[in-house]
């Protein structure tokens, strides 16, 4: 995965089968602090979230939907209904919100975060030799940062993952499903949620506008599903949620960004990608949509997503 913390071994689990729960936070583990643009911690160069600490706020689970399981050019919402292809977007500058995750969304440190999956991961897996495991996870993420048009980030990374151990792919999906069905609501990280990410949400949907998570595809569902219930958007009407399974393209690659909006039977133009990443998001520019990026690093930006929804607001209703 030498390109993303906010991808690598999360990436890599199946689609999950049951039914979903809104985001509940989760109890917080040992803190640490963390700075966007520091150096990769795992391998995997990646983005991290703001520098403040991080802690999970209690909250109780409800029903809520499932996060887009479709593959490019099958539009789905998060709870598999098609998009809205009947929305009206003449007049307006912008059609739809795409949000960046870690970092954006949730305050969280994505490499840390990626850390802990790997060493839940691997104690699942039950396996006597650690070390080649998780160097194997690692070595499998690698490929779907390369040009794959004929199979998901999810499928690459499994194929992969099955030569490194040497075994059938097919058993790398049923205990990977395993560890998920198990183990994976168990997995606490420390994540704080940004009570004006909802605001600035549903001020776009009051707009009218698309909104979609735009989150680098390496992980999978349930593993984008954890993050946005400690986020507390769970139960937001996604039009789209992008992750290993219905994406054949990485961030910072323009081609991710225009897939997405492919996704969203938009074209780029009509998008705006929120982001808190140069490197990551900034790329959405080359894909032809507008890119509203963090402040920092001595770079002019957003400071906080109440700037975003002012910003998005005026580009909407030109």
């Amino acid at each position: 995965m030498g390109q993303n913390a906010d991808a690598a071994a999360a990436a890599h689990v199946p689609e999950e089968t049951g039914s979903d729960s809104r985001m509940a936070s989760e109890s917080p583990a040992e803190e640490r602090p963390r700075g966007r643009g520091q150096q990769s911690r795992n391998g995997i160069s990646g983005r991290t979230g703001s520098s403040e600490e991080c802690r999970h706020t209690p909250g109780t689970p409800t029903e809520a939907a499932d996060p887009t399981t479709a593959r490019a050019g099958t539009p789905v919402t998060m709870s598999g209904s098609p998009v809205r292809p009947d929305q009206t977007e003449q007049n307006r500058a912008w059609a739809a919100v795409l949000f960046d995750l870690d970092g954006t969304l949730l305050d969280i440190d994505g490499e840390g975060f990626l850390d802990a999956y790997v060493e839940a991961l691997t104690a699942a897996w039950g396996t006597a030799d650690t070390d080649a495991f998780r160097r194997a996870v690692m070595a499998a993420a690698v490929p779907i940062f390369a040009p794959h048009p004929s199979a998901t980030n999810g499928e690459v990374f499994r194929a992969h993952l099955a030569e490194h151990l040497g075994i059938e792919t097919h058993e790398v999906r049923r205990r990977i499903a395993e560890y998920h069905s198990r183990g994976l609501q168990a997995l606490r990280y420390p994540a704080r949620q940004l009570p004006e990410a909802r605001r600035c949400i549903r001020r776009c949907l009051d707009l009218g506008l698309r909104v979609a998570v735009a989150t680098t595809p390496i992980y999978m569902p349930e593993v984008v599903r954890l993050r946005l219930r400690w986020a507390g958007l769970e139960d937001i009407p996604w039009d789209l949620v992008t992750h290993s399974e219905n994406m054949r393209r990485c961030k910072p690659d323009a081609g991710y960004f225009a897939e997405a909006a492919a996704l969203l039977r938009l074209p780029p133009g009509a998008c705006v990608m929120v982001g808190d990443d140069p490197l990551q998001d900034g790329p959405a520019r080359q894909a032809g949509m507008t890119a509203l990026l963090r402040a920092g690093n001595g770079t002019p930006g957003w400071e906080n997503l109440e700037e975003v929804c002012a910003l998005v607001a005026a580009g909407a209703q030109r």
